[in-house]
């Protein structure tokens, strides 16, 4: 076997609990920053929400598609599962600028 047989073609790390962690669930983050843009939303129903939106979701995974785009195309698919979320919980329509909040 040569050298370059040997060597991983491709190395994946479960990223949160491996690399780094989160302080508090998905909830009570986007709660918490929800709160700053005047949004009172419970963080059992974003919960509860986010893991239907984010089970639901298409595969993070893009294919053959150009390096240079996978972040816009990784941005874009986490926006639609954050927006998704806050659909579900009927305050979507109160944030004024969900970009910014996103």
């Amino acid at each position: 076997m040569n050298q370059h047989q040997a060597l991983p073609k491709v190395i994946f790390f479960d990223a949160v609990g491996t690399l780094f962690g989160v302080k508090g669930s998905i909830g009570e983050v986007y709660k918490q920053i929800a709160s700053k843009h005047g949004i009172e939303v419970s963080s059992d129903q974003i919960n509860q929400a986010f893991g239907k939106n984010f089970s639901q979701a298409p595969p993070l995974a893009f294919g053959k598609l150009d390096p240079l785009a996978i972040p816009q195309q990784e941005y874009q698919w986490w926006y639609q599962v954050a927006k998704s979320t806050f659909i579900d919980v009927k305050v979507f329509e109160k944030f004024t600028d969900f970009e910014l909040f996103f």
